[in-house]
């Protein structure tokens, strides 16, 4: 198995507990779910009795039957599939900021990079979820298997089970700006009743527009809606609020909405019951100050009206101070949590904070700020004056800082020639345990003081798991996303089989398994392919035609290859991407990539077929490459279902099939020798030290009479 290795595992475990396994250069396998286990087997056999009728060592002694003697049907009520997130979570897709429950559709996903293929999304079923509660009050509902980005207590960047996250990790969430699609939303046309309700002539947009969703978020501030028409109180000192609103809604609905000040506030009203309708049949209406949602069709729409929906919230409601920057006050718990998912997104953190009758969010990170007040900003230029005063001042640095800084500077930090020494540069993270602030690691970056892998540290942040609650049984969901095989949930970056092509022709001739692999048609092959060791060059085998001998071809053979190998992969790869620049179709372009290109594929196959299939993989006539991967499946199956495999190894991996005129000739010479006696009683000590019944060891004695001198059992 010096071709795997185990990744992700607990600290101090053994192989059985990885979660994901390399294997060659390039690729992995890693387990996503599994139904059943050697319970199950047991339960299938025994259709008659109830779980817990027999003891564990009668459950085994049934597997180790079943499997000798190929009765293999129960096997088949075990499903694994080679993680899932719950419906409620959103995700960065082509058709939106959707909930994961209606994104099955997309095209497309955020990977804390760019826009990433969607291989395949599917409803996983139903599985427990539980929901990781974080600092500042994000959170993220996964199962406790899925694999999720963190920083660990080392410094070092990696994927973890969720269940196995320790107080000393932070899990990563992207900064960056993750909705970057959507679409125009169309809007229901007005319903005109048979009587005209007022004399005010309006025009209805036939899209949301920006400027609509800056009036909606007005409006969900400080807006009511009455059968009458819509009304907007503003305070007689907000003079550039009300002459924004006055201009919104003149642009938007063609009409001179009516202003009047009662001595107290403004208040500025369109009075039209048809608008009134309207509001409501398209979605803006809310039903209180405590209960409040983001319009749906904000969630479909291209970032820039999402942009214009926070102007208008934050207009309202906002607020600029010089401790926590932007805030926003609301009575409606799920509505904050809405609008701080929302704004993450859109490259603007906030955080969370419960007050005694109000729900506070406030931005947490100086790159924040600044989207805030490049995208968003304020009606008023009071506060527009204050906001741009603090962006001026050092702010948040601490907030957004890299945690475990001294296990990431002595674990990472490099020499750089010319330049003051390591342990002076980050004396502080050293010496005083302080975290890297995002603009000092930038800098040391920039420098070379860090390795070009761990650039991504500038777009994350970093926050602990406050506690986990469990959601119970839900339906749950799983995207299989092409490049860096990570996307963005609840602005969480989470994880995603990948194998060279030649690979994945002998795996696919196992027909018995539901595969899902890339498709070449929607995606740009990555340029990643196998690159052999001068070891893999092995030898053509003379009497077995289709396999090869253990020592490779000469050396002088081996460097001549190996560089012509390498250039044909950079000419291939060079005239792939040249012709789909030119507009030749991605199904046509691929057609002259190599075979030692990884593919990726989701495959869920049940254990008798499973089992057929790693019998025949890690024979030691299968094709190196193969036996890999094989390996690496075999871990799994020995981790969740512990009997079969030991019944397996017995009885099918480890055992040899003879023909008739070998038994023949086997039988022959045990009647004529005492061969027989002698290997029966062998096989009786081996029995007695396994701790055999006395009955087992008659009957397994029976049998091996039976074979070897054909003599029928009686």
């Amino acid at each position: 198995m010096e071709d795997i290795e185990i990744v992700d595992s607990k600290e101090g475990a053994d192989l059985k507990d990885a979660d994901i396994i390399k294997c060659l250069d390039h690729g992995f396998v890693r387990l996503v779910d599994v139904m059943g286990g050697d319970e199950s087997i047991v339960q299938a056999a025994r259709v008659s009795y109830g779980k817990g009728t027999k003891n564990v060592r009668q459950d085994k002694g049934l597997i180790n039957y079943l499997l000798k003697h190929f009765h293999m049907s129960p096997f088949e009520m075990v499903e694994f599939k080679f993680h899932c997130v719950g419906g409620e979570n959103r995700i960065p897709t082509s058709l939106g900021f959707k909930k994961v429950s209606e994104s099955l559709n997309a095209i497309s996903i955020h990977n804390a990079e760019d826009q990433a293929v969607i291989i395949s999304s599917r409803n996983t079923g139903k599985k427990e979820l539980f929901r990781l509660h974080l600092d500042r009050g994000y959170f993220i509902d996964v199962t406790e298997d899925h694999r999720v980005r963190i920083l660990d207590e080392n410094g070092k960047l990696t994927f973890k089970r969720a269940s196995d996250i320790n107080n000393n990790e932070h899990v990563c969430l992207y900064g960056g700006v993750s909705w970057s699609n959507g679409s125009i939303q169309k809007l229901n046309a007005p319903k005109f009743g048979n009587k005209r309700t007022s004399n005010i002539k309006i025009s209805f947009p036939e899209s949301l527009t920006p400027e609509l969703a800056e009036l909606t978020g007005f409006y969900l501030g400080d807006g009511y809606l009455s059968r009458a028409g819509l009304e907007f109180p503003v305070g007689l000192e907000n003079l550039d609020t009300l002459d924004h609103l006055v201009l919104l809604l003149r642009n938007i609905f063609l009409t001179e909405p009516r202003v009047r000040n009662d001595g107290k506030i403004y208040r500025v009203h369109i009075n039209s019951r048809t608008l009134a309708k309207w509001w409501i049949d398209n979605g803006f209406k809310k039903d209180s100050a405590l209960c409040l949602c983001v319009p749906e069709r904000i969630w479909n729409s291209p970032p820039s009206t999402a942009y214009a929906f926070l102007r208008g919230l934050f207009s309202a409601d906002g607020c600029i101070t010089d401790t926590n920057g932007v805030a926003l006050t609301s009575a409606c718990f799920e509505f904050v949590k809405e609008i701080q998912q929302l704004a993450h997104a859109l490259g603007i953190p906030l955080s969370h904070i419960n007050r005694p009758g109000a729900h506070s969010l406030y931005t947490w990170t100086e790159e924040g700020l600044k989207v805030f007040s490049q995208k968003v900003d304020f009606w008023e230029k009071k506060k527009q004056q204050k906001l741009y005063a603090l962006l001026a001042k050092p702010f948040m640095q601490r907030a957004s800082a890299i945690p475990n800084a001294f296990n990431l500077v002595t674990n990472n930090a490099l020499v750089v020639n010319g330049s003051e020494a390591v342990s002076h540069h980050f004396r502080s993270q050293l010496y005083m345990n302080c975290n890297l602030s995002k603009n000092e690691f930038i800098e040391s970056y920039n420098h070379g003081y860090f390795p070009e892998e761990l650039g991504e540290l500038a777009n994350l942040l970093f926050l602990k798991i406050k506690n986990r609650e469990n959601l119970g049984v839900q339906d749950v969901y799983d995207f299989h996303v092409s490049s860096k095989n990570q996307f963005v949930c609840n602005n969480v970056i989470v994880h995603n089989c990948k194998m060279p092509i030649f690979v994945a022709r002998q795996w696919i001739r196992h027909r018995t398994a539901s595969v899902n692999e890339i498709s070449g048609r929607y995606s740009i092959m990555e340029d990643t392919v196998w690159r052999p060791d001068p070891k893999d060059l092995r030898q053509q085998a003379v009497i077995n035609r289709q396999g090869s001998l253990d020592r490779a071809v000469p050396d002088l053979l081996n460097s001549e290859i190996l560089a012509t190998y390498n250039n044909d992969i950079e000419t291939i790869f060079k005239h792939y991407h040249e012709s789909v620049d030119k507009g030749l179709a991605r199904e046509v372009a691929r057609v002259a990539l190599p075979l030692s290109t990884y593919t990726e594929w989701y495959w869920k196959m049940d254990l008798n077929n499973l089992l057929h299939f790693l019998w025949l993989r890690m024979d030691q006539h299968a094709q190196k490459e193969i036996r890999v991967y094989a390996e690496a499946i075999a871990v799994f199956v020995k981790k969740r279902c512990p009997f079969t495999w030991e019944a397996f190894e017995e009885h099918r991996l480890n055992s040899v099939t003879l023909s008739s005129s070998e038994v023949e000739a086997l039988r022959k010479a045990a009647r004529s020798t005492e061969l027989l006696e002698r290997t029966l009683e062998e096989r009786k000590g081996q029995l007695k030290e396994a701790g055999a019944s006395d009955a087992l060891v008659t009957t397994e004695l029976a049998e091996l009479r039976s074979k070897l001198a054909g003599e029928k059992i009686e």
